[in-house]
């Protein structure tokens, strides 16, 4: 069930080719109202709806949590590969700074009822707070709005938080947190801790293979050499074969309907995509 409610969203990772695309996507989308990016370096786009916040250390937000308040969304597209990472900045990197934003907004945009000071939030049961970095500055700009009130999917219940959290994670991702897969491993274990946060929800979207949006500046280069097998990976195993204007859409469907199980696989990312391209039909099944 939609909530009604225009969306204000936060999104990391608008310099990298995911974060590009979903923000892509949240500016041309009608029932967004205001985008804000959180980045380390400037990202250089103009747009009525946009909001920028330059700050350099993701593990320490003090400094810009005023403009961090009054929204009801985070994308979070920010990630790093494994290759070439030892298995300390991989955890560092993918678990403790993705916890930390959490966290963050999390007790920022609380519900209403915790809003008025009638109940508080817990900043989190988890230790990815505890990390430190660099000292911090930040230069913004920020429209504040209203937040929004969530189960998780498939789902835990929270209805002590007011933001919807989306979380791009990965296909092969371990659930189990007890593969082989070192950033598998991570990866569950990033997912599973976020969803004991007080959000109204939280997704993990599990895309494999991401076809980028043309025109947009941040693909990656050696997409432009296996393009070609898109169409037919796509029709040999849709489920791992997505665009990325198909995880915009999915993303936003999501945070403004707030249905379906919290795990988002490539299947599901197409369907969510198709009805929010056809907002006043039915999730195509």
């Amino acid at each position: 069930m939609s909530t009604n409610v225009p969306l204000r969203v936060i999104i990391t990772g608008a310099t990298g080719m995911v974060g590009e695309g979903v923000l892509h996507e949240c500016l041309q989308h009608p029932l967004v109202e205001a985008v804000l990016i959180l980045s380390r370096k400037p990202l250089g786009l103009s747009h009525p709806k946009l909001t920028e916040v330059v700050h350099p250390d993701f593990y320490d937000l003090s400094a810009v949590e005023p403009q961090l308040k009054g929204y009801n969304a985070c994308f979070f597209c920010l990630g790093v590969s494994s290759v070439g990472m030892s298995a300390e900045e991989y955890y560092r990197v993918t678990y403790t700074l993705t916890m930390h934003v959490a966290e963050t907004l999390s007790r920022l945009n609380p519900p209403a009822s915790a809003a008025s000071g009638n109940s508080s939030v817990a900043t989190s049961a988890t230790p990815a707070a505890t990390a430190s970095s660099a000292p911090t500055s930040a230069a913004s700009t920020n429209p504040g709005g209203p937040a929004s009130t969530n189960p998780n999917g498939a789902a835990s219940t929270n209805s002590a938080g007011g933001m919807v959290f989306g979380y791009v994670s990965g296909a092969g991702t371990d659930s189990s947190e007890k593969g082989r897969s070192r950033w598998a491993r991570v990866k569950g274990k990033t997912e599973n801790d976020l969803m004991k946060l007080p959000f109204r929800r939280v997704y993990a979207f599990r895309p494999g293979f991401i076809r980028p949006i043309r025109g947009l500046q941040h693909a990656h280069a050696f997409y432009r050499y296996i393009d070609w097998l898109f169409p037919l990976g796509r029709a040999l195993y849709p489920a791992g074969f997505v665009t990325l204007s198909e995880l915009g859409l999915a993303m936003i469907h999501l945070a403004l309907h707030c249905d379906g199980a919290a795990i988002v696989t490539g299947k599901d990312i197409i369907r969510y995509a198709a009805a929010t391209s056809a907002p006043n039909s039915a999730i195509p099944r």
